[in-house]
């Protein structure tokens, strides 16, 4: 019989990625899965900041190949390095959430294929929208799957200040809209983030697809003739562009509708990780300083210097966001 999957933390996850490279065979739970994600996505970005202070203004400028190579290099060894423990996690999701592991196994095989296809021919990214649409969209059913709860999970109830569910704690975020002075648990954030970024991802993915449907067959067409890009852009037509901004206006209203209670459920994940919510005011208004000071040429050792600064505070940030609630 198999042995249902334990709920694991941030290290626990992490350790488990680098260890479990070769298991396709096991579970592994939607906190061990979105864990590694967060740590993914933070050295990254850290990633990123060390290649861009390496590389001048002059040089992004610049088509030499040689910059080119600097550039990229590193994401490609990055991407080599998690491509099987990435791979087998995510069969071993998949399984816990009683999905046919094979679909994960199409699914990533396929994004392969297709990133493979766009770095070869990226001239051709165009003609291949509708291959760029299939992939959105099993990256979008892939994503569904990982929120999944364990298919063997019990059923608990849920409170604020306690393990949450993801249904519960996006109607959480909403209730709590000007409580600043409950708790909030590293659950009831996390799935609120994610709902909430899941919205924006949906949001951006329909921008897209309505813009490509509008503007990039019409750029298409006008270059077979011989047209400018304006006049094919003039050619779409004001209720094309309506709705495209319509689009935009929607989801820009949600981003603002977001902004209070994400400020409340930082103060009270503060609150519930036994932090003082005042330390979330002081590096909010630090974020802010830091981001203003930002300007003229980022080779600047200054900027550099800034963007160090900037990088800690987010860090310290997101260290108390994944903090366990202290009674």
């Amino acid at each position: 019989m198999e042995e249902r999957s334990k709920a694991v933390g941030f290290g626990q996850a992490v350790k488990e990625f680098v260890t479990r490279t070769f298991d396709y065979k096991g579970r592994s739970t939607r906190a061990a899965f979105w864990w590694v994600e967060l740590a993914v996505f933070i050295l990254s970005m850290i990633l990123a900041i060390i290649v861009s202070v390496g590389i001048s203004p002059i040089d992004f400028a610049t088509t030499n190949k040689t910059v080119d190579f600097m550039t990229e290099w590193p994401f490609l060894v990055w991407c080599a390095i998690l491509i099987l423990p990435s791979f087998s996690l995510q069969i071993r999701r998949f399984r816990d959430a009683g999905v046919s592991p094979w679909l994960a196994v199409f699914i990533t095989v396929f994004g392969w294929l297709f990133a493979g296809i766009t770095y070869a021919l990226p001239g051709q990214v165009l003609n291949l929208w509708w291959l760029s649409l299939i992939s959105s969209l099993l990256s979008l059913v892939s994503f569904i799957v990982t929120l999944l709860p364990s298919h063997d999970a019990p059923k608990v109830a849920a409170s604020a200040s306690g393990p949450v569910t993801i249904g519960r704690a996006f109607k959480l975020f909403w209730t709590h809209f000007f409580d600043f002075r409950g708790r909030s648990s590293r659950s009831a954030y996390w799935w609120a983030f994610f709902w909430n970024t899941l919205i924006r991802v949906i949001g951006g993915v329909l921008v897209f697809i309505v813009a490509m449907t509008f503007f990039g067959f019409s750029l298409m067409k006008q270059s077979s003739t011989g047209s400018t890009a304006s006049s094919a852009i003039s050619s779409v037509g004001t209720p094309s562009i309506l709705i495209v901004g319509f689009i935009i206006f929607l989801f820009s209203v949600y981003d603002l509708a977001t902004l209070i209670p994400s400020l409340m459920i930082t103060i009270r994940r503060y609150r519930d990780a036994g932090i003082s919510p005042w330390w979330f005011a002081v590096i909010l208004v630090s974020v802010i300083v830091m981001a203003g000071l930002f300007g003229g040429n980022i080779g600047n050792d200054w900027q550099v210097v800034k963007a160090v600064v900037l990088l800690a505070i987010l860090v310290i940030h997101f260290i108390i966001l994944i903090r366990p609630t202290k009674q």
